[in-house]
């Protein structure tokens, strides 16, 4: 075993001795030169730098099992990223607290210190919060930022299918090991390993725990601290007063992160009430995706970009609304085929499942996921297939969780 693979089975030592983002693991490294200074002195039986709640855990660990951990990941593609590897992010050194081991899958183009943006927001989303962050995240991913989200139903897969279809990386931090399968529960284990392997073909899942490890009430706020660490900034979407969405915003400021917030659709909807208190408290509200790219313009110049089509100034988008929605009737447009004409799509190539969607999609205009997945008879993974097709660019979400096929 090379250098760096036995500074990695030290740091995994540790990462299972006292267990993910366990605070204490750090005060017994002050003690002490690297991990493997600190296994020795446990293995001497020179226990008394370590905290009473991780005695019994710390003492019983042998490197058997960290080397069978090991033999695990390799087997399953996992990558273990450690303090020392030259892919281990240099903001999570600026964090309280940072992961004594990453497990990854995917990769990004330009690692991770990429410039991120994190994004958070509610499970259960109005119609505007969908249409707005969708169309923001289009135009961030355009202008080069890498999205960072949760996994969660609601804004955090807007924000996975949004930059996804735009053609953009993300990376997805998890609360649990890379091989539990039952989060989020409200998704089958299969959609959820669909879901990830999407993800990691066009970006990154990480997590601190272990690979088989389930979530927990605290490994959501751990998960929270890394997602906004990872992160430039973080952007919040739609937030109640106690929306978990706040604890991201937390540790950004903590973190020393910016906040965004997106301006409430209501002033008086408490389901806004967390995003208002954030922008009365110094958060910067967002009205486009300028004013993110703006602030990272300076630092940044070699990652941001300004590509046609992508972020839209304040001053063309209101030029824009300001054109007539109903253009004079010329000869060409008299010949062009009514919207209510089914559209002329090519499906060959495509497999008998997604092939399935596309058309049932075509006969009726536009379908809702749930039409959708009741006319099929919910014997397909509905959510990756159309993920997939999102990409492959035959079908695009609508707000509202409504599917139209591509003109």
């Amino acid at each position: 075993m090379d250098r760096m693979e036995d500074n990695l089975r030290y740091w995994l030592w540790v990462t299972m001795a006292f267990g993910a983002a366990n605070p204490r693991k750090w005060k017994a490294l002050s003690f002490y030169e690297s991990p493997s200074k600190l296994y020795e002195a446990v293995s001497s039986n020179d226990m008394g730098n370590i905290s009473s709640q991780d005695l019994k855990s710390v003492s019983s660990l042998k490197m058997d099992r960290v080397d069978e951990l090991y033999e695990l990941c390799q087997k399953r593609d996992i990558r273990i990223i450690c303090p020392g590897d030259s892919e281990y992010p240099e903001r999570l050194f600026e964090i309280y607290n940072p992961p004594s081991a990453l497990f990854a899958r995917g990769r990004l183009s330009q690692g991770l210190d990429s410039l991120i943006l994190a994004s958070a927001g509610t499970r259960k989303p109005s119609k505007y919060s969908v249409k707005v962050t969708a169309r923001l995240v289009r135009e961030l991913t355009l202008a080069g930022f890498v999205m960072s989200t949760g996994m969660a139903v609601g804004l955090d897969s807007v924000v996975i299918r949004a930059a996804i279809a735009s053609g953009g990386e993300v990376v997805v931090p998890l609360p649990c090991g890379l091989d539990y399968d039952g989060y989020p529960r409200e998704v089958s284990s299969k959609e959820n390993r669909s879901a990830k392997e999407l993800i990691a073909a066009r970006g990154m899942i990480i997590s601190e725990y272990l690979p088989n490890e389930g979530p927990s009430r605290l490994s959501f706020v751990a998960r929270n601290r890394l997602l906004s660490g990872i992160s430039v900034g973080a952007l919040i979407t739609q937030a109640g007063a106690g929306s978990g969405a706040l604890s991201t915003a937390s540790f950004a400021v903590s973190q020393g992160r910016d906040v965004f917030c997106i301006p409430p659709h209501m002033l008086y909807d408490s389901s806004y009430e967390g995003v208002s208190n954030l922008i009365r408290d110094g958060a910067i509200p967002v009205f486009g995706a300028e004013d993110v790219v703006n602030a990272y313009y300076s630092s940044y110049p070699h990652k941001l970009k300004r590509p046609e089509g992508g972020v839209v100034s304040r001053s063309e988008r209101l030029r824009d609304s300001s054109v007539s929605k109903k253009p004079r009737k010329t000869a060409e447009s008299e010949n062009t085929p009514s919207k209510k004409e089914k559209k002329s799509v090519d499906l060959l190539g495509l497999s008998e499942e997604k092939r399935r969607i596309a058309e049932l999609i075509l006969e009726n205009g536009s379908m809702l996921f749930d039409d959708l997945s009741n006319a099929l008879g919910g014997e397909l993974d509905l959510g990756g297939l159309l993920t997939e097709l999102e990409i492959e660019g035959v079908v695009r979400m609508l707000p509202g969780n409504r599917y139209t096929v591509q003109s």
